[in-house]
């Protein structure tokens, strides 16, 4: 019998949100039939990240998926949603290869397959790095033209290792 491993945040898990059987460094999700995904509601998800009230994972290929609060916009799949247990589609246009949140953040940064680094949600301290302070509810290209190995966000910063170090 797997192991099953929570992936928690504060104040929710992904668990609570979804069924999670995480084999390895996958899990398999199985979540509302409304999802975003097209006709099954079964999709593989590499990784999973938890905050404050939200999760969000890769699938495979590179695609960004969120579920959960969304009351800073960090979903980064737009609209007014205030809640949502389907997994939602971050981008039909940016692949992902690391995401990053922390338990007590509502914003998310990630590195596409081009190494940019984008972020979304929260900015009250400009934590999404594109020179504002306004929340934003799609994912915002980091300013600077840096292109990025490794993506850290945290409770009201963010942070990254550029490739040139």
């Amino acid at each position: 019998m797997p192991k099953l491993t929570p992936v928690l945040g504060n104040p929710h898990s992904a668990v609570r949100v979804c069924s999670l059987l995480i084999l390895t460094f996958s899990c398999f999700v199985a979540c509302d039939s409304d999802a975003t995904l097209g006709p099954s509601s079964n999709v593989v998800v590499g990784r999973i990240y938890a905050g404050h009230g939200f999760t969000c994972g890769i699938a495979e290929g590179g695609t960004g998926l969120c579920w959960g609060i969304n009351d800073e916009g960090q979903l980064g799949v737009g609209g007014d949603i205030l809640f949502g247990s389907a997994l939602r589609i971050v981008s039909q246009d940016l692949r992902f290869v690391e995401l990053s949140t922390k338990a007590a953040g509502r914003h998310v940064c990630g590195i596409t397959t081009s190494e940019e680094a984008y972020c979304w949600g929260e900015s009250d301290f400009g934590q999404l790095g594109n020179g504002s302070s306004i929340f934003r509810i799609g994912p915002q290209l980091v300013s600077g033209g840096l292109t990025f190995v490794s993506i850290a966000a945290g409770w009201r910063s963010s942070w990254g290792i550029t490739t040139d170090g």
